[in-house]
């Protein structure tokens, strides 16, 4: 049996925690977590092998579950705080194929995950209900010093305030339905709250609606995902000075560059006072096949025509990459076509129905 606890804080002499009378190792660092998640990326979970939404999903049931043991009844600190999201920062940069953290905050919300701070807040509200452990344990608790470090850990927890029982510790009034409104609200919160901040202009050009983005899962080639999530991620730009392959002007290959150059706007038929046409578009990708006649021709027109303007760009900011002539439009974007408006099923003829 594993007798060892993650802290970056040595606890106080009198207080060692202990299980079954033997005093508990205290580590730093869990290396498992990530050597978990080598193995785990060298059968596929990485940025070009299973996808990316697949290894997000992986992630989320096999990796992340170890870090959340004893989350939801620790006392965590900032360092506790920070070494847990670079561990998941790590595998992520693995799956979405990133080496710096500044693509975090989209790449958390387009696969619907939370952040650790938000995840521990999440788990030990999910512990206060009558069928949850902290109820079951509070009587216990009641007799020992634990009382009073749990009752701070309550009172700070943001879903647990806004249910305005926290003072009276009154479990016996929450309700299942109104806890995950309460920890919808919370996330849905705490996203407002990243988009307001600096540097989050990215995130604020992504869907505004919490769940997994589209992109991700809807029917297309590889590429064609690859060139909508660098796009999301702000990779198809590049702030050197240096000659355009398009234009063969000398400036920075930024988005409003790549836009203006390519005459996006004009070729998606967009208003020019939206600033950026493509991100328009994808966020309004459907989540279901339109059944309207006229969202199906808008798409049929609109999707071939929106790969291969992200292809364009991605050619001006690679290249390299390329070696052969760009194929034209109608030669895009036909999976995500034949989900929108599947074939048509020839039926059979009555005298072949005839036995």
């Amino acid at each position: 049996m594993k007798r060892i606890y993650m802290s970056m804080t040595d606890p106080p002499p009198n207080q060692l925690p202990q299980l079954y009378g033997v005093n508990l190792q205290r580590a730093t660092k869990f290396t498992y977590l990530v050597s978990a998640m080598n193995i785990m990326a060298s059968i596929g979970v990485r940025a070009r092998c299973l996808g990316k939404l697949l290894s997000t999903r992986l992630y989320r049931q096999f990796i992340r579950p170890k870090m959340e043991y004893g989350m939801a009844i620790a006392k965590l600190n900032r360092d506790d705080y920070n070494i847990l999201q670079e561990t998941q920062n790590t595998c992520l940069r693995k799956i979405y194929g990133t080496k710096t953290n500044h693509s975090m905050a989209i790449i958390h919300h387009l696969a619907n995950l939370e952040f650790i701070v938000d995840r521990v807040t999440t788990l030990q509200a999910k512990f206060m209900p009558d069928d949850a452990l902290f109820p079951t344990l509070l009587p216990q608790a009641r007799q020992t010093k634990g009382l009073r470090s749990w009752t701070s850990v309550i009172r700070k927890n943001k879903i647990w305030q806004s249910l305005d029982t926290t003072t009276q510790l009154d479990h016996h009034m929450v309700t299942n339905s109104g806890l995950k409104t309460a920890i919808k609200q919370h996330i849905k919160s705490t996203h407002i709250q990243r988009c307001q901040r600096k540097n989050s202009k990215l995130l604020n050009q992504c869907r505004q609606q919490l769940g997994i983005d589209p992109i991700l899962w809807l029917p297309m080639t590889s590429i064609e995902h690859n060139l909508c999530i660098h796009y999301r991620l702000g990779w198809i730009t590049n702030h050197q000075q240096q000659p355009c392959p398009n234009c063969h002007q000398t400036t920075h290959l930024s988005k409003q560059h790549l836009l203006s150059c390519h005459r996006v706007h004009t070729f998606l038929s967009i208003p020019k006072n939206i600033s950026d046409p493509i991100s328009f578009i994808l966020n309004r990708l459907p989540k279901t096949p339109p059944t309207s006649y006229q969202k199906r021709v808008y798409w049929k027109i609109i999707w071939p025509k929106l790969s291969y303007i992200l292809h364009q760009l991605h050619r001006t900011y690679r290249p390299e990459y390329y070696t052969t002539p760009s194929p034209p439009t109608n030669q895009f974007g036909h999976l995500l076509l034949q989900w929108i408006e599947p074939p048509l099923v020839p039926h059979a003829s009555p005298s072949n129905l005839n036995l």
